[in-house]
């Protein structure tokens, strides 16, 4: 059984980077589209709070999902944060355009989340940027198990270093977590996939996302990573993802 037509869509929304899992599923005839959020990635980072809107933000990954769609055959992928858009953009979707989505994959997600992300937000841009080298690295030792390599861990920190704080400050503050009746409207199949060692959204989050889905959703535990699972291990996602979606397509 063959995938070549099957597109697979990756959300992100971690400010870090998942185009490690291409090369992997494109050897298994899966087509991967990579989108970065507004503000993550290498996405502009415009000094417009406005712009990192919920809605706006929405109204983009509908965008995108609309140009790059298969019209039989789609697999939507979300990261962190990019997990609650997932399921916002699945509920968003016609009954025709929900039947081309065979699955959804959550990784790293939560039920609930925080909305507004963490208080320390709060505080004006001028104080985060002095707090920045010390947020990274707070980021660094949360985000990744004690066993990955130093060089992830280094890549990882200064991607951290090289985002304007003002957009990580617009960003957090306008985040709007999918609701548990949200998470309940998804009626097509899901992964939820997690590291037991998660700090940033621990693995009790992702258990309590998965049983708001209930029999649909399936559950998988990366063994010695943390949040950053598509960074960690992308080869052993990758299998789960293939093994995922190809049970979706018997």
């Amino acid at each position: 059984h063959t995938h070549t037509h099957t597109h697979t869509h990756t959300i992100r929304h971690s400010c870090s980077r998942s185009n490690e899992l291409g090369p992997f599923l494109k050897k298994k005839n899966f087509m991967a589209e990579g989108f970065d959020a507004y503000g993550c990635g290498q996405s502009d980072k415009k000094k417009v709070k406005e712009a990192y809107a919920e809605e706006e933000l929405q109204e983009d990954l509908k965008a995108v999902f609309s140009k790059a769609k298969h019209p039989t055959t789609n697999f939507i992928i979300g990261h962190s944060y990019g997990t609650s858009q997932v399921i916002k953009l699945y509920n968003s979707l016609s009954s025709e355009e929900q039947r081309c989505v065979k699955g959804i994959v959550l990784l790293s997600g939560s039920l609930p989340g925080t909305n507004g992300g963490h208080p320390i937000f709060i505080l004006p841009s001028m104080i985060l940027d002095l707090l920045q080298g010390w947020m990274s690295s707070n980021f660094r030792k949360a985000a990744f198990h004690p066993k990955a390599s130093e060089e992830l861990l280094a890549l990882a920190e200064a991607r951290s270093n090289q985002n304007p704080m003002y957009m990580c400050k617009y960003f957090y503050e306008q985040t709007k977590w999918a609701t548990f009746e949200e998470v309940k409207a998804v009626n097509c199949k899901a992964l939820i996939v997690h590291g037991d060692s998660d700090r940033i959204l621990n693995i009790e989050a992702g258990r309590r996302l998965h049983s708001a889905m209930g029999a649909k959703a399936s559950f998988k535990v990366m063994e010695e990573v943390s949040h950053q699972v598509m960074e960690e291990d992308p080869v052993k996602l990758a299998e789960i993802l293939v093994e995922f979606m190809t049970e979706c397509l018997k």
